[in-house]
């Protein structure tokens, strides 16, 4: 909110405690400018690009920086969209607005995200919004080409040919250590 308070191309007004409500109000309401990147408050059904707000986009794109040079593959051989990402960022954004507008003006601290505080939201994201992204995946590949734009995250470099998962060419001593122990019993199978 400081840089709104700060951007002297807005008037006086709505850099005010006041207009910083407002526009909260509104960013927030239906077809608002939390959530669409295109948002229309007075008929929100015209309201366009429902998650490709600037703040959902920064999120993701937060997302996206941290996973650079991760293999996704579903059973289909294919990368599967980061729905749960979407989902979670969208919570995160919409629970942030909120807490804006109403708690932390009183003074109250914001609740962790977690299961027991953003879990149902998320779901519900997941299952309305992100799921009518998932149906038309052109528009989540749009998505997430302008979250990647927002990317500040140098990609780690290409591993040379001939390199296996054993150790890179930047650290070649490095092994992947097992997640379990193997069963007790493959170790006594020549008893």
């Amino acid at each position: 909110m400081s840089a709104r308070q700060e951007d002297e191309t807005l008037s006086l007004r709505q850099r005010s405690p006041a207009g910083i409500c407002d526009w909260l109000d509104d960013a927030i309401s239906l077809g608002g400018e939390a959530i669409f990147g295109r948002p229309n408050v007075i008929e929100p059904r015209d309201a366009q690009d429902q998650l490709q707000s600037r703040f959902v986009l920064k999120v993701m794109a937060y997302h996206i920086g941290a996973t650079l040079g991760s293999v996704f593959d579903s059973d289909e051989g294919d990368q599967p969209l980061p729905v749960g990402a979407l989902a979670l960022a969208a919570c995160a954004v919409e629970r942030a607005f909120l807490w804006y507008k109403d708690d932390q003006p009183k003074g109250l601290p914001m609740t962790p995200f977690s299961r027991n505080h953003a879990g149902k939201d998320t779901g519900k994201w997941r299952e309305t919004a992100v799921q009518e992204l998932v149906d038309r995946t052109h528009r989540f590949e749009r998505l997430l080409s302008r979250a990647r734009a927002l990317v500040t995250v140098v990609p780690p470099p290409a591993l040379p040919s001939g390199t296996t998962q054993q150790g890179s060419a930047t650290n070649r001593l490095y092994v992947r250590e097992r997640s379990s122990s193997p069963p007790v019993a493959s170790l006594y199978d020549d008893e």
